[in-house]
């Protein structure tokens, strides 16, 4: 039998400066009808091109240079004018970090908590459509380590 597990019940929470502008610790609120969460934990180094003359095997050679978070996106369902939207509104053209954690469930079980910094990218309503439920979809960079727990 298999281990695999789904992500039924996992959450998505955003500081809130619409109530608490940059508190520390800061205010997180969960977002209402997260449909997906990208997974931030993939990211690694940039690498640039160290490649000599005599470099073994006529092989190119790279070295390590800065930590690249990757962008990753939050799906919702968009209810306009809604607590969440307001508090995703409020970080359009800021230009901070805000704090993000990512509640992560199997069902009833928890699984993990991530922790870490965000900053806002975009975010994009979807089209209007006569037969369509309206999502919004944000794009996050993480500005930090993320910091998981798992319980004991």
């Amino acid at each position: 039998m298999s281990d695999a597990e789904i992500g039924y019940l996992s959450q998505f929470w955003l500081e809130d400066i619409t109530t608490s502008p940059q508190q520390s610790p800061p205010v997180l609120v969960k977002l209402a009808e997260v449909k997906r969460i990208q997974n931030p934990l993939s990211a690694g180094f940039e690498q640039a091109e160290a490649t000599h003359l005599e470099s073994p095997g006529r092989r190119r050679e790279f070295v390590d240079t800065f930590y690249e978070d990757t962008d990753f996106e939050v799906e919702m369902n968009r209810v306009p004018g809604s607590p969440t939207e307001l508090v995703i509104l409020a970080l359009q053209g800021q230009n901070g970090t805000y704090a993000a954690r990512i509640v992560e469930y199997d069902g009833n079980t928890l699984v993990a908590t991530h922790d870490f910094d965000v900053r806002n990218i975009r975010y994009a309503p979807s089209d209007l459509e006569p037969d369509q439920v309206k999502t919004g979809l944000m794009t996050y960079k993480a500005a930090s380590l993320v910091v998981t727990e798992y319980p004991a």
